[in-house]
């Protein structure tokens, strides 16, 4: 019987657990399990304010200001506040905390909400959010350390899990 190669574990500053859930769930309690442990680093959902709040917010102005209203804050004041919460800025963060979390030599964990990755066009036929526009990220590689190629070949490919019989 042959045995496929065995690959290397990727160490732990290549380890990156993304936690796509809904609200209201057990993702919540598992999340505050994970978060009790030293080596784990934390985003709690990183998406989400700039879906619900910032300028390329996802959500209709109603819910938006519905949002803004019970902060105690007009649609004005709640727009200039939010600014800054721009899915790019989202995604910076992301790379930001996978990068300290590298450099730490720690595990990252990341929850979003599964909603707050669509744009209204996908979840429209569900929930009627309007037209919205669509937001622009670039990837700025802000968790890449090195030449991209570097850092693609560190990472190694799973382990096949099977055995290939003679």
């Amino acid at each position: 019987m042959a045995r496929a190669e065995p690959h290397a574990r990727p160490s732990v500053e290549h380890t990156r657990i993304f936690l796509f859930s809904h609200p209201r769930t057990r993702s919540n309690l598992f999340q505050r399990l994970l978060q009790t442990h030293p080596q784990i680093m934390f985003n709690h959902c990183p998406l989400m304010e700039c879906f619900m709040r910032g300028p390329e917010s996802q959500w209709p102005d109603e819910l938006k200001e519905e949002a803004f209203k019970a902060s105690g804050l007009t649609k004005e004041e709640g727009d200039k506040k939010h600014v800054h919460l721009t899915y790019q800025a989202a995604l910076d963060d992301i790379e930001k905390t996978l990068a300290e979390a590298q450099e730490k030599g720690k595990f990252c964990l990341i929850k979003e909400h599964t909603a707050h990755t669509f744009d209204a066009d996908f979840l429209r036929p569900y929930v009627d959010y309007g037209q919205r526009p669509r937001p622009a990220m670039v990837d700025h590689k802000l968790d890449v350390t090195g030449s991209v190629e570097e850092a693609e070949l560190q990472l190694p490919s799973p382990p096949f899990p099977c055995y290939l019989i003679d």
